[in-house]
């Protein structure tokens, strides 16, 4: 599909040209101002400074794979962690990965039947209008995390949330750790 817009838009402005007495008599300089101004959206992407960068949906495949590394080193089968996104985290770490449960009596059920060592929160669910949207107790259907949401706002997770060790990765992407697990941390990321 590109050569043929590339064709028609050649086109287009060959006509343009021809049809301004102005332009006609200036056609190299008014071809080099439409590149200058195609070039617009790279010149910032390479101006612009450098941070952590993730794909949308919301995954850094270095971050996904390290932590199932991290997590898997030194255990005979992989331990259980979350995330938000679970099929890009389970892609990337190439192991399974729980869903981020609905509810907190949900996150409990699955620790029942295996420690949960991680979860990570992405952009998915900390990206709104609003943090204090999430934050809210009714909202989103997902009320009884407001706590532990409020708490990475506040720098203070609950003192019942198990996954005591938040690291932030970037403005709307933590992950929180077991205290028992290995240490995690991503390039850029910082505990707080």
């Amino acid at each position: 599909m590109t050569p043929l817009v590339i064709v028609f838009g050649t086109g287009f402005f060959l006509v343009l040209v021809k049809s301004s007495e102005a332009l006609e008599s200036r056609v190299l300089a008014a071809a080099l101002v439409l590149l200058a101004l195609q070039a617009v959206p790279l010149a910032r992407d390479v101006l612009e400074p450098r941070g952590t960068r993730y794909n949308y949906p919301p995954y850094l495949p270095a971050l996904f794979s390290g932590i199932g590394q991290k997590l898997s080193e030194n255990r005979a089968e992989p331990p259980a962690w979350m995330s938000d996104v679970p099929a890009g985290a389970s892609w990337y770490a190439k192991q399974r990965v729980w869903a981020q449960p609905a509810t907190m009596n949900g996150f409990h059920e699955v620790a029942r039947w295996q420690r949960v060592r991680a979860l990570v929160l992405t952009p998915e669910t900390l990206a709104r209008p609003f943090f204090g949207e999430i934050a809210n107790e009714q909202s989103h259907g997902r009320g009884d995390w407001a706590p532990v949401y409020r708490g990475l706002a506040a720098g203070r997770l609950p003192p019942d949330f198990p996954l005591a060790v938040p690291v932030r990765i970037a403005p709307d992407f933590y992950v929180l750790i077991d205290p028992g697990s290995p240490k995690i941390a991503a390039e850029g990321a910082h505990e707080k």
